[in-house]
């Protein structure tokens, strides 16, 4: 059977092109192991944890958290990995924590980029007297300056440090990292395009999304052909009846 538009004919049912423009996904890291500081004191954390026990869950739990009101302490950790396809691109991190102050007199923190055994704070959060979620942006990478690159995100290593002020300390019960990333779009066929008496399918990425889509057969006369249209993936409609075959079966015109 000849890929061509024209077999199509007058038979064409429907003609569907989705065109995506390209935009940011998230994803969400969590600590996953120690990093280079631990000298916060742990709160009701279970029998030989660690201090990124303590904060890791998903779904806020306050009972289990960490507190300072030593002047300078800081503590880390690792975070896992975002398993991202290769030509993501890292708009920006988002380090998201809980926290609460000690005291009317123990409230300032710093949130904490560590990166070969330097520290990078990123300025001073006056915590309140009860559990509230704060937030920094780092649009690039402080220790390089430069835009963040999936190797330096599954590198991460964040927490918090205590100011140096008379107003030293706090306390922590969460963290986790959002990471806001963008895929080009991308279209591949693995029929190469409009073939009617093949099975193929489509994936590729959209909206920073990936998709797959299956030829596949609305009735049995009724095949729904995908294809790229540029990189989009794109569907027609058509009869089966129309062509040199006069059914449609399994996602194909036989």
């Amino acid at each position: 059977m000849k890929n061509k538009i024209g077999i199509i004919g007058a038979f064409l049912l429907a003609l569907m092109v989705s065109c995506f423009a390209v935009s940011a996904a998230s994803v969400t890291i969590r600590p996953d192991g120690s990093g280079t500081h631990s000298s916060w004191a742990l709160t009701s954390c279970g029998a030989g944890a660690s201090s990124w026990n303590c904060v890791d869950e998903i779904g806020l739990n306050t009972s289990d958290n960490l507190s300072t009101t030593i002047q300078g302490a800081a503590v880390s950790f690792s975070f896992s990995n975002l398993a991202l396809d290769p030509s993501a691109t890292i708009d920006s991190v988002t380090l998201n924590y809980w926290g609460r102050r000690v005291s009317s007199t123990r409230f300032e923190v710093e949130p904490l980029i560590v990166s070969n055994g330097s520290n990078y704070t990123g300025g001073i959060t006056n915590l309140t007297s009860v559990w509230s979620l704060y937030s920094k942006i780092y649009t690039t990478n402080p220790a390089t300056g430069t835009a963040w690159t999936i190797s330096s995100v599954d590198a991460l290593e964040a927490g918090l440090k205590a100011s140096s002020g008379s107003n030293r300390g706090g306390g922590l019960a969460q963290m986790h990292a959002v990471v806001n990333y963008t895929i080009p779009n991308s279209c591949t066929d693995s029929d190469g395009g409009i073939v009617l008496d093949v099975k193929g399918n489509v994936t590729g990425f959209a909206s920073s999304n990936k998709y797959t889509h299956n030829d596949f057969c609305e009735t049995s006369v009724i095949l729904t052909e995908w294809y790229c249209s540029g990189t989009s993936p794109a569907a027609i409609n058509t009869s089966c009846a129309t062509n040199t075959t006069t059914t449609c079966s399994a996602g194909r015109c036989v």
